[in-house]
């Protein structure tokens, strides 16, 4: 008996179905092999340059540092024992908020410094270690990632600050720069952890140690005979510890790389991470959901590899101008496999592009801040010294410096700025922008203004900024 015409469209219909299945099939291993090539490629050219790669490589860095010698032991230490409320319920917090407070509530605020009388102790021992390794870890799953040790240390930088703050309200200077030098220590212990997260946790406490310094600065233009040869001393040793530009660079760029590091380990195995502990055993469905989109994925990781890289290389720029460069985008890709692993749209694009901007512009940020307290300092030791403010930068050196610090928003071989009239006296950087605004700091978009460190005269709008 002949065959019906329509079994035979059935037949077809069939053959072709098996056909284009084989194909994507086909499709997909050589999407999935390519990526990978791709995504190996990239990893054996940071093998080759001698960088770590996984999350577990920075880790056993970490761990081989020894207790004896670890002065995060002790930071730690002193989070876990730091009492945030006096005994009539004061909090530390509230000074900060209401500084009024140290008037007001004189007997809570000395009742807080007692209860952490060994808090304080601990922070001045950490100064006599010199390797930091945090007890968090980069080898973690997403959903963790150490975040309660940030609250913690952001606590500890408060109380810091609350502790010199008091020492400035009764005029006890030398000791409220001892305690600003312990804040600063701390800010860089934990910039030095490499994360970004605790870049801008270290960042947003070393920021709370300038205001205090431009505080006493301010305090002590008005009434030279508090100065005597202790707090002298004691700005030398600040000059020579925040002069320490290439530690910072360098910690700054190890967290970029740690965080490439950290994308490798999590994201190269996030489809496998999402299903198994949800869970417990992935289903035929999201077997071939995974199966499918993992070329996506590793090709996105290579993606975000790269834009890592481009911050670690960004942070070796000497200047803003230069930076920029490097943290060009080319989000234009014309070949099949990078436009089927276009999981990311072209505004989702944008957004990244100007993440990656602005997280090294707050590099450029914080760099240019410790260079206007080293030029700052400097300049309150030649008033120190010679009775009157340097008529210009020239003047510290080399007695005082061995360089004028250089702008790195300015152009190249640019240096900071310096301003003594009408009754100020500040040390500026030009900011972002590149516009020289002769000093004047505004308090809105933080891309307009210059970045300035005042020794007399700080307008009352920026003492509280």
């Amino acid at each position: 008996m002949p065959v019906p015409i329509r079994y035979w469209w059935l037949k077809r219909l069939a053959l072709a179905g098996v056909v284009m299945v084989l194909g994507l099939v086909a499709l997909r291993l050589w999407w999935g092999y390519e990526a990978q090539r791709r995504l190996d490629e990239v990893i054996a050219g940071y093998r080759a340059a001698g960088q770590m790669v996984d999350a577990a490589e920075f880790d056993a860095v970490l761990d081989a540092v020894p207790d004896a010698d670890n002065a995060a032991i002790l930071y730690e230490e002193a989070m876990g024992k730091l009492v945030s409320t006096s005994t009539s319920g004061v909090r530390y917090d509230e000074f900060n908020d209401d500084r009024s407070l140290f008037e007001t509530k004189p007997a809570d605020a000395l009742a807080l410094l007692s209860l952490n009388a060994e808090v304080l102790s601990l922070v001045r021992e950490a100064r006599s270690r010199t390797q930091i390794a945090w007890s968090c870890r980069l080898n973690v799953s997403p959903t963790s990632r150490n975040r309660a040790i940030f609250s913690q240390q952001r606590s500890l930088a408060k109380f810091l600050w609350f502790s010199a703050n008091y020492h400035i309200r009764r005029g006890e200077y030398n000791e409220s720069i001892e305690l600003i030098r312990d804040l600063w220590l701390f800010s860089d212990a934990v910039i030095s952890h490499p994360t970004v997260l605790n870049f801008f946790v270290g960042s947003a406490c070393q920021c709370m140690a300038i205001e205090l310094l431009e505080d006493v600065m301010g305090i002590l233009a008005k009434n030279e005979k508090l100065v005597d040869e202790d707090f002298k001393e004691q700005i030398q040793l600040f000059i020579r510890m925040a002069r320490e530009d290439a530690k910072y660079i360098s910690d700054v760029e190890n967290s970029f790389s740690a965080e490439r590091a950290w994308n490798y380990t999590w994201r190269n195995t996030l489809p496998y991470y999402i299903n198994i502990p949800v869970l417990g055993k992935i289903p035929f469905s999201s077997s071939i959901i995974v199966f499918m989109g993992r070329p996506a994925a590793v090709l996105d990781l290579v993606r975000y590899m790269s834009y890592d890289t481009k911050k670690g290389v960004a942070t070796r720029a000497t200047t803003w101008r230069s930076a920029l460069t490097e943290l060009q985008i080319d989000n234009v890709h014309r070949d099949l496999l990078t436009a089927l692993s276009r999981t990311m749209t072209e505004t989702q694009m944008y957004s990244l592009s100007q993440g990656l901007e602005r997280t090294v512009q707050m590099y450029f940020n914080h760099l240019s801040r410790r260079r206007l307290v080293v030029a700052g300092l400097a300049i309150k030791l030649v008033e120190i010294d010679m009775g009157r403010w340097p008529v210009s930068l020239d003047e510290l050196v080399p007695d005082y410096l061995p360089e004028v610090p250089l702008d790195p928003f300015g152009g190249a071989g640019d240096r900071l700025k310096y301003i003594v009239e009408d009754g100020r006296v500040l040390v500026y950087s030009v900011a972002s922008d590149g516009v020289d605004d002769n000093g004047s700091e505004l308090k809105g978009d933080p891309r307009t203004g210059d970045r300035t460190f005042y020794l007399k005269g700080k307008p009352e709008e920026l003492v509280n900024k």
